[in-house]
């Protein structure tokens, strides 16, 4: 693991855990802003960033505890429904405000 040449005071488990999970958390707001720049397919880009950023509710605890779960434990569960309150909840309740109270949407926007 590459974080592994950064410091010796960190257990290479630790090291492990940590470059599972950043590589399963998508990178969707860096990929817009590129594909914009770029003059890039917009809708294209948006709805790919979509789709990785909802895979990964379920792709983060599952590829978690499959790649890591024998060397630290990994509580798959627990995971999974923090994942859901960090990334899932606020795009729901973000999607409803904006279809059901827009001027809602407008003053905070």
């Amino acid at each position: 693991c590459a974080l592994h040449h950064c410091s010796n005071s960190i257990p290479a488990a630790m090291h492990c855990l940590l470059c599972v999970q950043v590589s399963c958390m998508p990178g969707g707001t860096a990929s817009n802003i590129v594909a914009y720049i770029a003059k890039g397919d917009m809708p294209l880009s948006i709805m790919m960033t979509t789709a990785s950023t909802l895979m990964a509710v379920f792709t983060t605890p599952l590829l978690t505890s499959l790649l890591v779960g024998t060397l630290v434990p990994v509580n798959a569960k627990a995971m999974f429904m923090s994942v859901v309150q960090l990334v899932l909840a606020p795009v729901i309740v973000g999607t409803a405000l904006n279809q059901y109270f827009p001027q809602v949407r407008a003053t905070i926007a």
